[in-house]
């Protein structure tokens, strides 16, 4: 059975925010690979320091790679949105497909804000990244220039 799960998180202090884009570039890079290996596939969408990532797989290939995030020391306060079965994947074509988002600087300070989000509205956005994405299984750090999802 196929299980789709939906977290956030935060980057650790210890994180520069100059190596913000490194760190991430090598999560995507690393995650592709250990992914592809347990069948999961999935985005990480990120905001400055804060994360929402979908992983699609089965329970137990989810549920490992959960327990192993709970662990991972360059992310914090992650939180278990959703953890469901469904009948297919969204994001097939990728491992693990990273996408920077970029914010308004109108709420750029509000816009985190965990407490307000809903797995299905992060569910949501990752659709509309997606669309604007291409699906090929190109390079990892190959992000089309004009792509430009807006929080």
């Amino acid at each position: 059975m196929l299980y789709r799960c939906i977290y956030t998180s935060t980057l650790a202090p210890a994180v520069s925010d100059a190596a913000i884009p490194e760190v991430l570039a090598e999560i995507e890079r690393q995650s592709a690979v250990n992914n592809g290996r347990a069948r999961i596939s999935g985005i990480l969408l990120s905001t400055e320091r804060h994360f929402m990532q979908i992983l699609e797989g089965t329970n137990r290939a989810l549920s490992s790679l959960i327990d192993n995030l709970y662990r991972d020391e360059r992310h914090t306060d992650m939180l278990l949105m959703e953890m469901v079965s469904v009948e297919r994947r969204v994001f097939p074509e990728w491992t693990m497909k990273w996408a920077p988002l970029k914010t308004r600087p109108e709420f750029a300070a509000s816009v985190w804000n965990p407490d307000k989000l809903t797995a299905q509205a992060i569910l949501h956005l990752a659709k509309r990244v997606r669309a604007g994405l291409p699906t090929t299984r190109a390079a990892p750090d190959l992000v089309p220039a004009d792509t430009e999802v807006y929080l």
